[in-house]
């Protein structure tokens, strides 16, 4: 009998040893499950996340409040950037887009500071980032005066971090090899060497109309041409500005003022210094051989605009200010003024 207890007792000393290393097994294998898929790696801003479900919403903002931008699907990957109240601030995916109002941009090229980046093409939405002038952005379609453009570098869409995983990091400067560093310097170098030329162009249209140099502007883009004779997609590019100089070229008004009926001149010495208000229209009849502009008071024209075309169309159909010198008269009565300066006035 009592030998039975022995056994007895060993074997269920053995069944808790067993249990014991079970037990301690599990635990140890639990300890290697993250509690969520977000803990599985260290994060580190930025980073490549993957979304967890399909039809998340991004939105413009880190609340539910914020409008909806679009969705993202299961396992598509997206670059985090920071996190802000439980939600991650993301680079917009493929197929977001946001406006900009047409009146800031040239060419693709901002011309105001703080302008205004939203959401919609109506200034009653929200506002996601701003451009400073001289930001260069990619136009996709026009509504109105409304441009719709490709998401800035600047700006940023959110995503609610819960439906987001990590998935690797994001190192903004890595490349795969020595030859891709390589021809994304070259690539970098030769987008900064065309926007100088733009830069360049359009700071010498702004000039006043004597001190324009057309050749010097065309140099520019002549270089680019020989520079990178081998990019033909690039070459295309250039050619297209090229074409713009020299159309720009042809509405260059002439240094002498022609009118077609009488016209008192003042010399030189005795110009006078003079301001006038009214409303920027295109003027005919008046001027041969150029570009014509007028000022309108109601219904009066009060005077007719001798200076640069490429400043003055910024203006049309807008009540300006323009400051500059009477250098004649037309009919006797009608001052003509080469403009040295116009100011956009609010109505």
């Amino acid at each position: 009998m009592i030998h039975k207890k022995k056994i007895l007792s060993l074997v269920f000393l053995f069944i808790l040893i067993l249990q014991f290393d079970f037990l301690s097994a599990a635990d140890e294998q639990k300890t290697d499950l993250p509690t969520s898929p977000l803990e599985a790696v260290p994060q580190a801003f930025p980073f490549v996340g993957k979304v967890l479900k399909n039809n998340v919403n991004i939105r413009s903002g880190a609340s539910t409040n914020y409008e909806v931008l679009g969705q993202a699907n299961k396992d598509q990957e997206i670059v985090v950037w920071q996190e802000a109240f439980g939600w991650y601030a993301i680079t917009p995916p493929e197929g977001i887009f946001f406006w900009v109002n047409s009146k800031y941009v040239n060419e693709g090229k901002v011309i105001a500071d703080s302008v205004n980046v939203r959401v919609r093409s109506n200034t009653d939405c929200e506002v996601i980032s701003q451009l400073e002038r001289g930001d260069f952005i990619e136009v996709v379609s026009q509504n109105g005066e409304w441009l719709q453009i490709k998401p800035p570098q600047k700006s940023h869409a959110w995503i609610d971090k819960n439906f987001v995983a990590y998935s690797k990091s994001y190192n903004i400067y890595a490349a795969t090899s020595d030859e891709s560093t390589e021809n994304k310097l070259d690539e970098a170098r030769k987008q900064k060497l065309f926007e100088e030329a733009k830069k360049y162009e359009t700071d010498e249209f702004f000039k006043p109309v004597d001190k324009i140099e057309i050749d010097a502007v065309l140099k520019k883009y002549e270089d680019l041409l020989k520079e990178y004779s081998n990019d033909s997609e690039f070459c295309k590019k250039v050619k297209v500005e090229i074409e713009n100089v020299q159309k720009k070229q042809k509405w260059i008004p002439e240094e002498t003022l022609v009118v077609v009926e009488e016209t008192k001149s003042i010399s030189s010495e005795n110009l006078l210094q003079t301001i006038f208000e009214g409303r920027l229209e295109i003027a005919d009849g008046l001027v041969k051989k150029s570009r014509r502009y007028k000022l309108i008071h109601g219904k009066v024209r009060t005077c007719i605009l001798l200076g640069n075309p490429y400043e003055l169309d910024r203006f049309l159909h807008q009540k300006v200010k323009v400051s500059g010198k009477i250098t004649s008269y037309v009919y006797r009565t009608v001052p003509v003024v080469r403009v040295e300066k116009v100011e956009r006035l609010t109505l």
